[in-house]
């Protein structure tokens, strides 16, 4: 809003500077988040819980979509009465750029102070304290002796580093449709409604395999669904709206099972109250390949090494090793087992 975009340059490395500084405090509020979670939620019901508060969390993606492009309701005429129309204006309309994407982050900034009112105000259940590390350098130590002693967890995290290709995939998914495939480019903002649409769906009905079958289950139920609509998108040459707005749903499923499944995964390694640490671990360890992965593929489409059928290949036998290392190398996590054993019993 200050800057008002005139000065291009400062305006990208301002926003890039910022965006980096937010993504810097979710690091350090997720591990608190997960933590916090792990002492509501029942672990018997841990993945069908968890899928319902991604759910309800990425149903709040659609509510924005209209947000953003506003709302259209078209007049009716019931029995010769004339019912006028609705026209809601959204903020891209209302706004011009950059100024609608400078009111989008304000709005985002209210609703987040809104949401840690709401935060602050949940009574924490107790628990066993937990002694701290002194220091930053005997906790680093610490992380390293989970990843050293926790073979489960570390297994866990190279399937994850396999299952990368998911990520990729989503990332060049409408890039490849709209130049390969002659997708509709102003059709493009489907993607995150259907995507979130997905998501929605997938979090109160999928997620329970997670509680009945295990967080192993769960993700490589995740990456079968993945491998599903990469075969869609990239192996059926058509442009067929009804065909990719359906793999755009897919595409949400499998981010919900990849969610809870891994949130599960790495709550329940965890044998001790200091989950915090074991979510540290998990998510820098998964982040050293999954952030950098679609970078590096980028730049290789730019370059010309790679074609998107190059790329797209490479992705889908990333998944099917996934698929298998899970299925064969990686276990559910003891405290599940013993769980489902004193629940028969």
């Amino acid at each position: 809003m200050v800057t008002k975009a005139q000065n291009q340059v400062f305006s990208t490395w301002l926003f890039l500077a910022l965006y980096v500084w937010a993504c810097a405090w979710i690091g350090m509020f997720i591990p608190g988040q997960f933590s916090m979670l792990f002492k509501l939620i029942p672990t018997e019901r841990l993945g069908q819980l968890l899928g319902i508060l991604f759910a309800v969390q990425f149903g709040g993606i659609v509510v924005s979509g209209f947000a953003m492009q506003g709302v259209k309701i078209p007049g009716l005429n019931i029995l010769g009465i004339n019912i006028p129309g609705l026209t809601i204006r959204g903020i891209n309309e209302a706004f011009e750029p950059p100024m609608n994407y400078a009111v989008l982050f304000l709005a985002t900034f209210v609703v987040t102070l809104v949401i840690t009112l709401i935060l602050l105000s949940i009574k924490e259940p107790e628990g066993e304290e937990m002694e701290g590390a002194p220091s930053l350098g005997a906790y680093i130590g610490k992380c390293i002796d989970v990843v050293k002693t926790d073979k489960l967890l570390t297994k866990f995290i190279v399937g994850k580093w396999l299952m990368s290709g998911h990520y990729v995939m989503l990332a060049f998914m409408l890039a490849f449709l709209i130049n390969e495939r002659g997708f509709d480019p102003l059709k493009a903002g489907w993607f995150t409604s259907l995507h979130a649409l997905g998501l929605f769906i997938g979090g109160f009905t999928i997620t329970k395999i997670a509680d009945i079958y295990g967080p192993k289950q769960m993700l490589v139920t995740s990456h079968i669904i993945a491998i599903i609509y990469t075969v869609i998108v990239w192996l059926i040459p058509t442009a067929s709206p009804l065909i990719i707005l359906s793999a755009f749903v897919i595409t949400g499923l499998a981010q919900i099972s990849d969610n809870v499944g891994y949130s599960n995964m790495c709550m329940l390694c965890c044998p001790t109250l200091d989950k915090s640490t074991y979510v540290a671990v998990t998510n820098v360890g998964v982040n050293l390949l999954t952030v950098p992965l679609p970078i590096i593929f980028g730049l290789l489409l730019d370059m010309k090494i790679l074609s998107y059928n190059s790329m797209f290949g490479i992705v889908l036998c990333m998944m099917i090793a996934g698929v298998l290392f899970m299925t064969f190398v990686v276990g559910n996590p003891k405290s599940f087992i013993d769980m489902k054993a004193a629940a028969k019993a």
